[in-house]
């Protein structure tokens, strides 16, 4: 596995970010990707997780 994604409403997006910093979480700085806003961070066991705009069916309608 290489991380597992969730999607989350743009007009949430910055406070979940604001949340990560604030508990000292491990993130890759925000970027815009593909239609949409993503954040990477990893949880206390080293596992990555991402929080990004846009749905699946949207970013794979990008990156095809």
């Amino acid at each position: 596995m290489d991380h597992v994604a969730f999607f989350i409403a743009e007009e949430q997006f910055e406070k979940a970010v604001n949340v990560l910093r604030e508990a000292k979480a491990a993130i890759v700085r925000p970027v815009k990707r593909g239609t949409g806003w993503t954040v990477n961070f990893l949880d206390p066991n080293g596992i990555q997780f991402e929080l990004h705009t846009s749905k699946l069916d949207d970013r794979m309608n990008v990156w095809q």
